[in-house]
């Protein structure tokens, strides 16, 4: 019985917090990348697929990502040696 009253309360505490996070939701502006995702099907887009061929724009994205890591962490691992006087 006390169990039954607890688990309603918890209940009705995760319906009001997902009350409360789908109305924060909408507050937010719609996505700003809408006009570009209708853009995807211009007539373009099979000239972009040709050129992909050519320039691999796919793998560049990729790489930059990682090269992006990798500086990241270079530059953390720095910091936080030389807070440790390892290195100057």
């Amino acid at each position: 019985m006390l169990a039954d009253i607890l688990i309603n309360i918890i209940n009705y505490i995760i319906i009001a917090f997902g009350n409360l996070m789908g109305a924060l939701i909408d507050i937010l502006p719609d996505s700003p990348f809408i006009d570009v995702l209708d853009e995807i099907h211009s007539p373009v887009s099979k000239y972009l697929a040709a050129l992909n061929w050519i320039i691999p724009f796919d793998k560049i994205i990729i790489i930059l990502g990682y090269w992006t890591i990798a500086i990241t962490l270079y530059y953390i691992v720095s910091v936080g040696l030389r807070w440790v006087k390892a290195i100057e």
